[in-house]
């Protein structure tokens, strides 16, 4: 029994520590995000593999309304990255994790977004990674999910590192 807490405290040690370096190891900033719109709609199950996927607003009474994948996953953006400009000056998006940050932050790409219910598909990108990869951007921020979101309309990737976060 004594064996069982104590191997016990030391996997709980082990998650909390590298929750802890995914959040460290993609810095501190404070830049802001991007509205994600004012619609109260819930996200709708659907599919982001292939090569159409929806994007939805699903709705938080601590969050509001945030963006999600068509299976209700939480999407978000990292302020390190340089989100990309329309206009005179345009800019292209630039995606900053990589390595052990992107083991924690999967990106979201799909070749065609859908948008839900109040949302523009103009607001909807792409970028090419400096790896060659592709990832879906919106209002110009490079999208990503967190791996510590086991669930649809979990969000405990917001606010980690004061650096990631949901896209409302």
């Amino acid at each position: 029994m004594k064996k069982l807490i104590i191997t016990s405290k030391v996997t709980l040690q082990f998650v909390a520590a590298s929750l802890w370096l995914a959040a460290a190891a993609c810095g501190g900033d404070n830049k802001v995000a991007p509205d994600a719109g004012s619609s109260a709609d819930a996200a709708v199950p659907g599919d982001a593999s292939g090569a159409a996927a929806t994007v939805k607003l699903a709705s938080s009474a601590t969050l509001g309304n945030y963006l999600t994948d068509g299976n209700g996953k939480t999407l978000y953006l990292y302020s390190k990255d340089f989100p990309g400009t329309t206009g005179a000056a345009a800019t292209a998006a630039v995606s900053n994790c990589s390595g052990a940050c992107l083991a924690a932050w999967p990106v979201f790409h799909t070749d065609t977004v859908t948008p839900g219910a109040g949302l523009n598909a103009a607001d909807f990108g792409e970028l090419t990674r400096t790896d060659g990869t592709k990832q879906t951007t919106f209002k110009g921020w490079p999208l990503y999910y967190f791996t510590s979101d086991a669930q649809a309309g979990d969000t405990t990737g917001d606010a980690v590192g004061n650096v990631w976060f949901v896209l409302r």
